[in-house]
């Protein structure tokens, strides 16, 4: 992604005297769909500046790479204090620390105005969860916990052996004992198994971030509605995943439909030349086998 900037400005009053003395908060900014704000704490003879940021707490796994100026108003103008790299993540909020006499001129009549210049080099995680498979929305409508990286998700046996011969073998054909009502799932992360669950319970949470590892979970857990779908998504949108990307997925995933509509685009010896790496012994054996029966009717 390009990198975006963004300036917040704030004014701080009775910055060490008054109600205000364990610390302030300014007024939120919203930038990128996130809320922002400068907090400040003059503890003596440390003055600590913090950028809080509020993310919707239906994004899970967010970060956040940056690089933040900040600077400080100054009785003869604008005071550059520093600038540094922050990964920025939930509850780990850029910090900047000094002893605040060394910028007394800053402090003018015991206010204080703080700029933070932030350039967002990159950022993940944000997408918002479709559908809560957490034990307060799914009470009624569950059975059983599947536990991935700790996280509960609870689920009807019936309806996940139905779209999965995975979970079929589980629960119905070797059935667990009635004691059990749990159990982990192993190597998949829990954004990733939500999105999976979204999907087969319905909803429309496929694009071209998450088309790849349904793909893979749809695989693992031999989820067939799954690969359908994501090869549906891959047919009928506008996708920026490459030519070459998706018919390496098409091979991969078996979507045979999506490996046809990839080849039909490959009509020129032009064609075929623009999509394939310079260093043709990258592609995957299968893949070159199938660039290569092409080529043959190109030439």
């Amino acid at each position: 992604m390009s990198e975006k900037k963004f300036v917040i400005t704030q004014k701080f009053e009775k910055v060490f005297t008054g109600d205000y003395e364990i610390g302030q908060t300014g007024e939120g900014a919203e930038h990128f769909d996130i809320s922002w704000r400068v907090r400040i704490f003059p503890q003596s003879p440390d003055f600590t500046i913090d950028l809080d940021l509020f993310v919707d707490p239906r994004c899970r796994n967010w970060y956040i790479d940056s690089e933040i100026e900040w600077k400080l108003v100054s009785k003869t103008g604008i005071k550059h204090i520093c600038k540094q790299e922050y990964q920025i993540e939930k509850d780990e909020n850029p910090t900047l620390t000094f002893d605040w006499k060394i910028h007394g001129d800053c402090f003018i009549e015991d206010t204080l105005t703080v700029e933070c210049h932030v350039t967002i080099n990159e950022m993940g995680g944000f997408r918002k969860r479709l559908r809560n498979f957490e034990e307060k929305a799914m009470k009624d409508f569950s059975d059983f916990v599947l536990v991935v990286e700790d996280e509960k998700f609870y689920v009807l046996k019936l309806f996940l052996a139905c779209q999965s011969t995975y979970f079929k073998t589980r629960f119905v054909e070797n059935p667990l004992e009635p004691t059990t009502s749990q159990f982990s799932i192993d190597d998949v992360h829990a954004d990733d198994f939500q999105v999976f669950l979204e999907v087969l319970y319905g909803e429309i949470a496929i694009d071209d971030e998450t088309v790849v590892s349904l793909l893979n979970l749809a695989e693992k857990f031999d989820a067939l509605t799954v690969t359908q779908k994501c090869e549906h998504y891959l047919l009928l949108h506008d996708s920026n995943i490459s030519l070459l990307n998706q018919l390496t997925l098409s091979i991969k995933y078996k979507m045979d439909k999506l490996k046809e509509n990839c080849l039909a685009d490959i009509q020129t010896a032009q064609d075929l030349q623009r999509i394939s790496p310079i260093d043709v012994t990258q592609l995957e054996s299968p893949v070159m086998a199938v660039l290569m029966e092409k080529a043959l009717t190109l030439f």
